[in-house]
């Protein structure tokens, strides 16, 4: 991996600002329109805390690993058409439900601001459940084509974005909001226990620009000391 270390900094740093920006630009953006639709009472309030919460799952569920997952495949594909073909795939054609799922859900986020107290019509429901399915189902396809293996956690939960859309016209969209922000922490969750000391020797090496493979043992505690100073 000689040579790649600054290239896949650069593409962190170049990758991470802009998804956020976006992201947040999305639901601040509904969290305005919402609260000067109907006036920041507490539940408005409430929605835009969750609606926050949200934003920083979504970042979570694709930075903490995923991005870096993606990086170090693209890299250790073999030069050539292989490797150009994956960065076309993963990075255009496979971004693109990422990108989709986060607009769609928006609207619904907006919506949801709007009317806290009241269910969510047939689109809106749609459009903040199933947007954060859409984005998971992105997920999914990202890394069956650039791992050849399946998330079954992420496909699992976006499945069942889809099968809530039907609860959110009959419960208050705030509801709604808290059910999507408890599934994505505890799929959260989940993974990063599941990962064990694999995630902090990956983030490790990566942050240092070198192959994991060459860290015996992981070093799992240099990691989480420099994290926390």
């Amino acid at each position: 991996m000689n040579g790649e270390p600054a290239r896949r900094a650069n593409l962190r740093r170049l990758l991470a600002p802009r998804h956020v920006a976006f992201i947040g630009g999305r639901v601040a953006g509904g969290a305005v329109r919402g609260g000067a639709e109907v006036g920041l009472g507490f539940g408005v309030a409430a929605a835009a805390v969750l609606g926050i919460a949200l934003v920083c799952e979504l970042w979570w569920i694709y930075f903490d690993i995923v991005s870096i997952a993606n990086v170090r495949r693209l890299v250790r594909a073999p030069e050539g058409a292989q490797r150009n073909e994956m960065a076309r795939d993963v990075y255009s054609y496979l971004h693109f439900p990422l990108v989709a799922g986060i607009v769609i859900s928006a609207f619904g986020l907006h919506e949801t601001l709007a009317h806290v107290e009241d269910p969510l019509p047939a689109l809106p429901a749609f459009a903040l459940l199933g947007g954060v399915g859409i984005y998971l189902l992105g997920h999914v396809a990202v890394r069956l084509r650039g791992a050849g293996t399946l998330s079954r956690r992420r496909l699992f939960t976006a499945l069942l974005m889809f099968a809530l859309i039907p609860l959110a016209a009959k419960i208050p969209s705030l509801a709604t909001l808290a059910i999507i922000t408890v599934v994505l922490s505890a799929l959260i969750v989940y993974e990063t226990i599941s990962y064990g000391e694999g995630r902090g020797r990956i983030r490790y090496a990566f942050d240092r620009g070198i192959d994991d493979t060459d860290l015996v043992p992981p070093p799992a505690e240099r990691y989480s000391s420099r994290r926390a100073s």
